[in-house]
């Protein structure tokens, strides 16, 4: 009978330190993720502490104004139409249903700009995480998207997505991108911080540098009060 190869020595070493560098990533991963849960935990925001946060934060001398907004407001009844279907992201704050929103309008800068921001809810980070990977996705595959407005009854408005591959837009917290059409130009800004998106926009009315910092201003106010 013809001689089976001797087996290597090493064969049993390399198979047992695989096994064991799957483990230990397993283990980091699995490690990783326990941390960000727990981080995620702590951060929650709740109804009460995001209202506190948006009659406390001061980004100028003067207090915005901040109302409720209706989850429903955020269905795909009421806004916008965006063909291809896949590039809706970055056209609506959310596609996902949240808990609830609010709306924030005020002013800063130096004059002082009109400033909106809107801001959501959802049960929990992960769903916040999804949505802002959403943006990302459609970032990467969108170039160029048609909307049409509600009540629908108009012809749509093809925009060209610029700003679509901004190295901070590939990880973090912060989405940027810009929809430029005609003599229009759409500079959005989303921010997510634990289970909140945080989303404002304009075209020339004000300055997107001054809009981002208000909103990072609430954002960094939600941070004081998780603190506390």
């Amino acid at each position: 009978m013809p001689r089976r190869p001797a087996r290597s020595p090493a064969a049993p070493v390399v198979a047992a330190l695989v096994a064991g560098s799957l483990v230990v990533v397993g283990a980091e991963v699995g490690a990783a993720y326990a941390v960000r849960s727990a981080l995620d935990h702590r951060a929650y925001v709740t109804e009460l502490r995001l209202d506190a946060a948006l009659e406390t934060f001061r980004p100028v001398e003067r207090p915005g104004l901040a109302s409720p907004a209706d989850p429903a407001t955020f269905g795909p009844d009421q806004n916008p139409r965006t063909d291809p279907a896949a590039c809706a992201p970055l056209s609506v704050l959310t596609t996902t249903s949240p808990v609830d929103g609010r709306s924030w309008t005020g002013a800063s800068g130096r004059p002082l700009q009109p400033v909106t921001l809107l801001v959501v809810r959802f049960d929990d980070a992960a769903t916040a995480r999804a949505e802002l990977d959403r943006k990302r996705l459609a970032l990467l595959r969108c170039r160029r998207v048609a909307i049409t407005f509600p009540p629908y009854d108009g012809p749509p408005t093809t925009y060209t997505v610029e700003d679509r591959l901004r190295p901070t837009t590939a990880a973090g917290p912060v989405v940027r991108w810009s929809l430029v059409g005609g003599d229009r130009r759409f500079d959005f800004y989303v921010r997510r911080y634990a289970n909140t998106l945080t989303w404002t926009y304009a075209d020339d009315v004000s300055t997107p540098q001054v809009r981002e910092e208000v909103a990072d201003s609430l954002v960094t106010r939600l941070q004081d009060l998780a603190h506390r």
